[in-house]
């Protein structure tokens, strides 16, 4: 799911493990439909997330992508 100031939105179930082809889907199907220009997509540093056409998807729909910085027990 993704997290708005409002609210949820963009959720989805799968049965199953997280891989790339799976994530790019959901960006592709459920989570750009419901960005708007001008939004920060913020993820954290799970591989899936890092794909080159992921971050195509979003910034192709007006939106910007940031990374959270690597874990740090510092700041857990």
């Amino acid at each position: 799911a993704a997290l708005r100031a409002d609210g949820l939105t963009a959720c989805q179930i799968l049965d199953g493990p997280m891989n790339g082809d799976r994530f790019e889907s959901y960006v592709r199907e459920v989570l750009v439909p419901t960005l708007r220009a001008g939004d920060v997509v913020v993820m954290d540093n799970l591989p899936c997330h890092k794909q080159v056409r992921v971050r195509l998807l979003i910034e192709g729909a007006g939106c910007r992508l940031r990374l959270l910085p690597p874990y740090s027990p510092d700041l857990n």
